[in-house]
């Protein structure tokens, strides 16, 4: 995932018009080092595991959840060399972060899938059959901090971060109106969220 990650950094900094090219080829061969280095350790780690599999977890071993995640894994670090010049055109650069992001997703359900069906079949355990007592509060709290807030704030940080790099050689930058609304809505809407967090708090705990 460094690895990953350095060529999204890389595309940033050929987007900044960054004028040292051995800079960047350097980035380009350490990324491209450590993605391969790191796709044959976690293969490697990943096959000395499987065969110390306990006999109620050998299945997963050649179950088609194991298969998806090895593709997963050798697509992300094939794709620099299949996308070769590409990947410094357009967003491909950070293309291959996006993929790396996925297949983490994609070996971590794969563990999940795993965990559940050895806990349903060696011990009747199944967290579906929970009882679910629902709080919207809490719930809606909970999405709209991630989804408005958090993504709000995001972007603003988001934004200015790549005008800034592509600015570069320009003399200062300075957000247009539109981007310092979004900051200044990201400030207001956490003192809201702080406020609204710790009065409901005390209220809960008044009564």
């Amino acid at each position: 995932m460094v690895g990953a990650w350095l060529y999204g950094y890389r595309r940033y900094l050929q987007g900044a018009k960054e004028a040292d090219g051995a800079y960047l080829a350097f980035v380009r061969g350490l990324a491209q080092t450590l993605m391969l280095a790191g796709g044959v350790v976690a293969v490697g780690i990943g096959a000395v595991w499987m065969l110390t599999l306990p006999e109620k977890m050998v299945w997963f071993a050649g179950s088609l959840w194991m298969w998806v995640a090895l593709a997963a894994l050798l697509a992300v670090v094939a794709l620099p060399l299949a996308l070769r010049d590409r990947i410094d055109t357009a967003y491909w650069g950070y293309g291959v972060f996006g993929a790396g992001a996925v297949a983490l997703i994609v070996v971590g359900t794969a563990r999940e899938v795993l965990r559940y069906v050895t806990l349903l079949a060696s011990h009747g355990y199944n967290p579906l059959d929970y009882r679910v007592n629902m709080d919207w509060y809490s719930t809606l709290l909970f999405f709209i901090t991630f989804g408005v807030l958090g993504g709000t704030t995001l972007a603003y940080l988001l934004t200015v971060a790549w005008k800034a790099g592509q600015h570069k050689g320009q003399g200062p930058y300075t957000p247009s109106p539109a981007i310092a609304r979004m900051g200044l809505w990201s400030v207001w809407m956490l003192v809201v969220w702080t406020v609204l967090y710790f009065a409901v708090g005390l209220w809960v705990w008044a009564r």
